[in-house]
């Protein structure tokens, strides 16, 4: 009979795997029974059995046996109304996925160097004191947003492949929050996070949302790497952190503003002949708004509200409709996927930027088919489709 081999660990990286994933130790100790003596050192597990833990703190096993933890990961504001409620913390599956952003993005460093690629964001950065509307003409333009294109747009969809593709151009690594085979945990519990960095800042959007919904987050997304931060987000205002609300404020009223800038709108309303002094003439404003630039009636009540056409008690009742609806989809949805095609998913979840990189990587040479499909999260079968899809 062969020895068990034990895993020569170092308990202090166990606990700190163990708490940066979330985890409470008594409910990692229903799967693992003798965890608790593992962290104090006072018995070793065997090599088979932290290949386990490995994969069920989706971390690789090696890191137990480094003798400090490693350097701190991205901090992130959890800008959440519900971020400081014990019960409404992160699940470790959504933190999970805000690594896998990490991980994606120092990919795309890796191979963008090799490829001879522009890694460098494009953009200038933002402050709270910077006058809005002057910033989203001068982003507009830095983007090359041309509103004669987005008013050439009929669908929603499109409008928002419009804007990712922009942002993608200024090197912005967009991903979604879908997995090969469903959504993620996230969609329950965030509409977007993103990170910034000078090379290759990245943002994730909740693709559980309506395109609407997404084309909002977006914006909102873009305004916290213009301001240099590091975000989770559910685009509330209401939070009881004053500095935090006075952020989430600005990224809110910055991604109306993107979307419908005031000029644009003075001339859309007078050519619409619109009014906005009752609801009713609010909810018709709104209509227009829709399916004029594509976005949600959260975004266009917020719209409205920075303009002074509408109460602050008018958008947060948008708002909440806006969150009802949200959540009538995810109940819909019962976390399955959305009909979409597999290899779609994984490039929607991947972004378009990121994959074709990995891509290249491997028509160049730099990787190999294995990689690039460890790189996708993905199997070597599916690699054929996908660049189908990718390069029609």
């Amino acid at each position: 009979m062969s020895k068990t081999i034990e895993a020569n660990i170092n308990p202090a990286i166990l606990v700190w795997a163990r708490k940066e994933q979330g985890y409470d130790i008594q409910i990692v100790k229903q799967k693992f029974k003798k965890l608790e003596l593992w962290e104090k050192g006072e018995k070793k597990p065997s090599m088979s059995q932290i290949r386990l833990l490995a994969h069920y703190y989706k971390r690789p096993s090696a890191i137990f046996f480094l003798t400090e933890p490693p350097e701190s990961e991205t901090n992130f504001v959890d800008f959440r109304v519900v971020a400081h409620d014990p019960n409404k913390q992160l699940s470790p599956e959504t933190k999970t996925e805000i690594r896998v952003c990490e991980s994606r993005r120092k990919k795309a460093l890796e191979l963008g160097d090799l490829l001879g690629e522009v890694c460098d964001f494009e953009l200038p950065t933002l402050s709270l004191t910077d006058d809005i509307e002057d910033s989203v003409m001068l982003i507009r333009e830095k983007l090359g947003v041309r509103q004669e294109e987005i008013d050439s747009i009929r669908n929603d969809k499109d409008a928002l492949i419009y804007w990712i593709q922009k942002l993608e151009q200024a090197n912005i690594l967009v991903f979604k929050s879908i997995t090969n085979t469903g959504w993620r945990a996230s969609y329950k519990e965030i509409r977007g996070s993103s990170a910034y960095y000078p090379e290759y800042p990245w943002m994730l959007i909740n693709s559980q949302e309506h395109e609407r919904g997404q084309l909002f987050t977006l914006g909102h997304e873009l305004a916290h790497i213009l301001l240099q931060g590091n975000s989770i987000c559910d685009l509330d205002e209401r939070n009881e952190d004053a500095s935090l609300s006075g952020v989430e404020k600005f990224c809110n009223q910055f991604s109306a503003s993107l979307h419908i800038p005031k000029t644009i709108f003075e001339a859309f309303a007078q050519k619409n002949r619109l009014q906005f002094a009752t609801e009713n003439q609010l909810n018709s404003a709104i209509e227009f708004m829709k399916k004029t630039f594509h976005i949600s009636p959260e975004a266009s009540a917020r719209r409205l509200l920075t303009l002074g056409y509408a109460t602050k008690e008018y958008y947060q009742e948008m708002r909440q409709q806006q969150m009802d609806e949200l959540e009538k989809e995810r109940q819909k949805s019962g976390g399955g996927g959305d009909g979409t095609f597999y290899y779609k998913r994984v490039i929607q979840w991947n972004g378009i930027k990121y994959t074709h990189l990995v891509l290249e990587g491997y028509h160049q040479d730099y990787i190999s088919l294995g990689e690039v499909a460890h790189s996708l999260r993905t199997k070597v079968q599916h690699i054929e489709s996908i660049e189908r899809e990718l390069y029609r």
